[in-house]
C-alpha cells in the first residue's frame, strides 16, 4: 500500500480519467463514497456544506448538492 494520497490525472477527447491512490482499506474507502451520511461530512470545500443522496443499485441514482455559506439552505 502507499504511503500517502496520490491523484493521477490523464485527458483524452471527450474523456477526463481521474485516479486516486488513497492510504486506506477498501472497505472504508467504498464505504465514506456510498454513504450518504459520510459524504455530507467530507466531500467538496470545507466552507460549503451538502446533503447527499443515494440509491446504489443498477439503475438507481446519486446525487449530491454543495451549499455555500451566501446560498440558503434547501427547503
Amino acid at each position: 500500500m502507499s504511503e500517502k494520497n496520490e491523484t493521477i490525472a490523464s485527458i483524452a477527447p471527450k474523456e477526463v480519467i481521474i485516479t486516486r491512490i488513497i492510504n486506506a482499506p477498501r472497505e472504508l474507502v467504498f464505504e465514506v463514497y456510498t454513504n450518504p451520511e459520510h459524504v455530507a461530512k467530507w466531500f467538496g470545500p470545507r466552507i460549503f456544506t451538502g446533503t447527499a443522496e443515494a440509491e446504489l443499485r443498477k439503475g438507481g441514482a446519486y446525487r449530491y448538492e454543495m451549499i455555500g455559506t451566501d446560498q440558503a439552505p434547501p427547503e
